[in-house]
């Protein structure tokens, strides 16, 4: 990964860039302020029928990624190993 200053100053037009399953909050842990995670986020109840379910090992039982991408971004279909939460702060 480049440092900073070593980024190209203009990329070329048709070059894209996204950023996958990131958590900013690691880099900014300011942020994590600004975001309000719902009470059922923190629900099991969704869980009764997956008997195998286990949700992330860590303090609040959540991961936070974070993705970014220029617009008409899409993913292939696939099957994630955590139930998924999305939000889009504005």
């Amino acid at each position: 990964m480049l440092d900073f200053e070593d980024q190209p100053a203009q990329l070329p037009s048709d070059e894209k860039h996204y950023l996958a399953q990131h958590n900013l909050f690691i880099q900014f842990p300011d942020l994590r302020d600004d975001i309000l995670v719902p009470d059922y986020a923190y629900a099991t109840g969704f869980y009764k029928h997956l008997p195998d379910y286990k949700p992330p090992n860590n303090e609040e039982g959540i991961i936070f990624n974070h993705w970014l991408g220029p617009e008409n971004t899409i993913s292939p279909a696939h099957i994630d190993p955590y139930n998924n939460l999305y939000g889009l702060p504005v």
